[in-house]
């Protein structure tokens, strides 16, 4: 079962919000039949309410900007639609998907065992990608049973500094010869290079055709209209997931994986992202970053660490 605590003071805000729907009268009951006098205080965890304030810190910020930007952020859910959105119906847990950003692992380490399946009948499968396979068992039918889904389940999504992911994306799909993508790549466009890669996202951003490796966040996710219960970010991955694997009552289910060390990942990618973006020039470095200027202001991302390593003294944006 869900830590009652936890349920209980993430969930009846939203209930009692949306408690006249039909669709909620069962899940009120509920939260209303506790018996707050047997709820177990939480367990003392050192870093807890840090993480919870946090957590605050963060959604305040990304209210403030979609209420300042109200006019201009998007608010439909991308060319991807509900695709991006994975939900398990027996822990109530929603997710929405950004790659390259932790969605394989979320998807693979820990809805895998959502299921309910043993491991060992899981290591007997013959599963040739277990991403895909795990992919097709958390399905969200349409808009309207999303939206239904965002009032009672906890919901969560992952993001990184947006420069990072680019690079991540480009080591992993596009230097990658076995890569479908590092393939169609190559044949349109020669050997790959940061360059070209950040030239074709800036080209194709001009009309909103993106990749869906580094499609903003906001193009897709829409946190301005929908109010995530958790915003995970790869900084505080493995933070995160604990508290979001404790929320749901999950935290016994999935099987415990070595700990993410944060701060040694975020150093090495920080240190290859300033290395690649020195072969931008800063015309190219400015165009980036005015595609993902709601995602570097909503998450908090600092763009001018990794602007400030372009190179100023030419252009080659207009010349591509």
């Amino acid at each position: 079962m869900p830590d009652p605590w936890l349920f209980f003071l993430v969930k009846l805000p939203c209930a009692l919000s949306n408690m006249w729907k039909p669709s909620n009268i069962l899940h009120i009951l509920l939260l209303l039949s506790i018996n707050l006098t047997t709820i177990p205080s939480l367990p003392s965890h050192p870093d807890q309410s840090t993480w919870w304030k946090e957590q605050e810190a963060r959604q305040f910020l990304i209210q403030t900007v979609c209420q300042k930007n109200a006019q201009d952020i998007p608010h439909g859910l991308g060319q991807f639609g509900v695709k991006k959105f994975s939900y398990s119906e027996s822990y109530n847990l929603l997710f929405c998907r950004n790659q390259k950003v932790g969605s394989s692992t979320w998807l693979v380490q820990n809805f895998r065992y959502l299921l309910g399946i043993p491991e060992d009948d899981l290591k007997r499968l013959n599963v040739g990608n277990w991403y895909n396979w795990t992919l097709d068992k958390f399905t969200v039918e349409d808009e309207e049973k999303l939206r239904l889904l965002f009032d009672t389940a906890v919901s969560f999504s992952v993001v990184r500094h947006p420069f990072e992911r680019l690079v991540s994306a480009y080591q992993d799909k596009i230097l990658d010869e076995e890569s479908p993508l590092g393939q169609s790549f190559r044949r349109h466009r020669g050997e790959p290079s940061f360059a070209k890669l950040i030239r074709l996202v800036i080209k194709r951003g001009m009309t909103d055709n993106f990749n869906i490796h580094w499609e903003p966040y906001i193009s897709s996710c829409n946190y301005c209209s929908f109010k995530y219960t958790v915003i995970s970010k790869m900084e505080t991955l493995e933070e995160d997931r604990e508290m979001i694997l404790r929320m749901v009552g999950a935290e016994d289910v999935v099987p415990r994986k070595k700990k993410i060390h944060n701060k040694v990942v975020g150093k090495n990618i920080e240190e290859v992202t300033k290395e690649l973006f020195s072969e931008l020039t800063r015309e190219e470095g400015e165009a980036l970053a005015d595609i993902y200027k709601y995602d570097l202001e909503m998450f908090g991302y600092d763009a001018d660490m990794y602007l400030d390593m372009t190179n100023q003294e030419y252009k080659r944006l207009n010349n591509s």
